[in-house]
């Protein structure tokens, strides 16, 4: 019953964002209209969780939608860029698999960096099999935050310091699902430094693991 009744509230939120995307285009109000839309397109997709998996294609739709809210509410002027190869487009991947891994680099890596910020996020075939490169020109991370990042691990906050706290939960999350999807033959690689991050995900050609009877 409580299933059933989750089942409500989200429709309700995003048919309402689709009726006020209309009246903000009826009366006028594009960027009002293109966020509603936007939004209820992503709840749309984040709510559709019946497959674990999706394609690149939907994916990158979905990410653009992310990132265009994003925009809208915290005015960075992050330039983002898109290198996707077009044979990689029907090509099966963890659904929302990519945003949690933007969302990083923005909270983490850009926030406090000044100057250009820039995202690119690359999906290639290598040896058949599906690459996705996602980087930042951000601040980076020490060796320590790459561990707590790519080990799911939390640091203790000190009395001085309750801002230590490691709060992220995609890229850990990523990785459990990647497990359990592919067990040992997908990868994610995180490579960092100053001159900004970059996280790796390289997925096996021949799809996820098969159960053994």
């Amino acid at each position: 019953y409580k299933a059933l009744q989750a089942q409500v509230n989200p429709h309700f939120l995003y048919n309402t964002l689709d009726t006020m995307a209309s009246i903000a285009e009826i009366r006028n109000c594009p960027e009002v209209s293109h966020m509603s839309q936007s939004l209820a397109l992503i709840f749309r997709y984040s709510l559709n969780m019946k497959n674990p998996f999706s394609t690149v294609e939907h994916e990158i739709a979905h990410l653009k939608n992310y990132t265009y809210v994003m925009d809208m509410r915290m005015h960075d002027n992050i330039q983002y860029t898109f290198d996707v190869d077009e044979t990689t487009l029907k090509s099966k991947l963890p659904r929302l698999s990519l945003q949690p891994i933007v969302e990083n680099a923005i909270n983490h890596g850009l926030r406090n960096k000044r100057g250009k910020k820039k995202i690119g996020i690359q999906i290639k075939r290598k040896q058949m099999d599906l690459v996705i490169c996602i980087e930042d020109n951000g601040i980076g991370m020490d060796e320590e935050a790459v561990e707590r990042l790519t080990k799911g691990k939390r640091t203790e906050p000190d009395e001085k310091d309750r801002k230590k706290v490691f709060r992220n939960i995609g890229v850990p999350n990523i990785i459990e699902r990647l497990k359990m999807l592919y067990g040992d033959r997908a990868k994610l690689t995180v490579t960092s430094g100053e001159n900004g991050t970059t996280i790796q995900i390289r997925l096996p050609a021949d799809g996820e693991k098969k159960e053994i009877i």
